[in-house]
């Protein structure tokens, strides 16, 4: 497994809701739970500018996918990266795949 650097946060812009509906990403933070695919609601898309904690500049985008039951988002960008929200900042932050599946469900 490789590990990928990520940038520390970012700010949140949402994009319109003609972006199409991907489901490529949610598909490769399941891997093996591919019957999961249908517990997942695509929201939307959302292209973030990297915050300037980051210093890299430079946007980013993320996939909202939202749980059917625990109505709990999944939020991954384009290389599978799994990201959490944080309400206080506004901004999106790494986490870990597991950890991001354990939020989703619970």
């Amino acid at each position: 497994m490789t590990t990928q650097s990520q940038p520390s946060a970012l700010a949140i812009t949402v994009v319109p809701a003609e972006v199409p509906r991907d489901w490529k990403p949610l598909y490769a933070v399941l891997r093996g739970l591919t019957a999961e695919m249908g517990s997942f609601m695509f929201m939307r898309y959302a292209n973030q500018a990297v915050s300037p904690v980051d210093g890299r500049g430079g946007t980013a985008g993320l996939y909202l996918y939202k749980h059917r039951d625990t109505r709990r988002y999944l939020n991954v960008d384009g290389a599978g990266n799994c990201w959490k929200y944080d309400s206080d900042t506004g901004t999106y932050r790494p986490i870990s795949r597991s950890q991001a599946l354990q939020e989703a469900y619970s």
